[in-house]
């Protein structure tokens, strides 16, 4: 695993950590899910990667 990869996962990760305690509704919902996109995005591409 690469430093890269653990970096990317923590800054997601703490970045919905942010915005769970600051953003309500549907706003809260909308970043938590995009966030969420790019963790997989992310997770998958190192996947890839492994495999080459």
């Amino acid at each position: 695993m690469r430093p890269g990869f653990r970096l990317a996962m923590l800054t997601y990760g703490a970045l919905g950590m942010m915005a769970f305690l600051t953003l309500e509704g549907k706003v809260r919902l909308a970043t938590l899910v995009f966030l969420a996109g790019f963790g997989v995005k992310t997770w998958i591409a190192e996947l890839k990667r492994r495999g080459d």
